[in-house]
């Protein structure tokens, strides 16, 4: 089985392309610090391979969220929310295209430094299966903040639409933690 990896996504993989972020912020000339956007921008680029890609490749479940999710977030990730946010059960895809991976970040600023950062994502992704064509088209919005050392969802509101050759099926899925 896969596990989301907290290493770096391989030049080769398909990147999230992220928006100039909208800074909310208790001084008024704040930016997003450079080492809170790399840290942004790996976990969304690990989301998308993790989550979607490698595992529609593979045709592999994946095993380990923790490196992606935490608390609350976590618990609904690896249970009833798990359709809407990962991509698995799927034989292999040939021709595997992601046409789109954007994301635009809402940064929330305090005294203290970023609190946490809204993404509002959009991922699409075209292949072929046994019996036809399969597309998936995931949008809505990444909650996410610092856990320890690193940066992880905390939360959702994620919907995903999917049509191939056995028809369409959409699955929404929110959590508050």
């Amino acid at each position: 089985m896969a596990t989301a990896t907290t290493e770096p996504v391989t030049e080769d993989a398909p990147r999230f392309s992220l928006g100039v972020p909208d800074i909310q912020a208790v001084r008024a000339a704040a930016e997003l610090p450079e080492d809170v956007w790399n840290a942004i921008q790996g976990l969304l680029d690990r989301y998308l391979n993790d989550a979607t890609v490698g595992p529609l490749k593979a045709a592999r479940p994946v095993d380990d969220l923790s490196g992606l999710f935490s608390g609350p977030a976590l618990e609904r990730a690896v249970g009833p929310d798990r359709t809407a946010l990962l991509d698995e059960g799927f034989p292999r895809v040939a021709r595997l295209q992601v046409g789109d991976a954007s994301a635009q970040l809402t940064a929330l600023i305090g005294p203290g430094g970023v609190a946490v950062v809204a993404a509002d994502i959009h991922v699409l992704v075209t292949g072929a299966v046994i019996g036809g064509g399969l597309t998936i088209e995931r949008s809505g919005e990444l909650h996410l903040a610092r856990d320890g050392d690193a940066w992880k969802v905390g939360g959702y509101d994620v919907s995903v639409t999917r049509s191939g050759p056995d028809g369409i099926v959409t699955t929404t899925t929110t959590s508050t933690p």
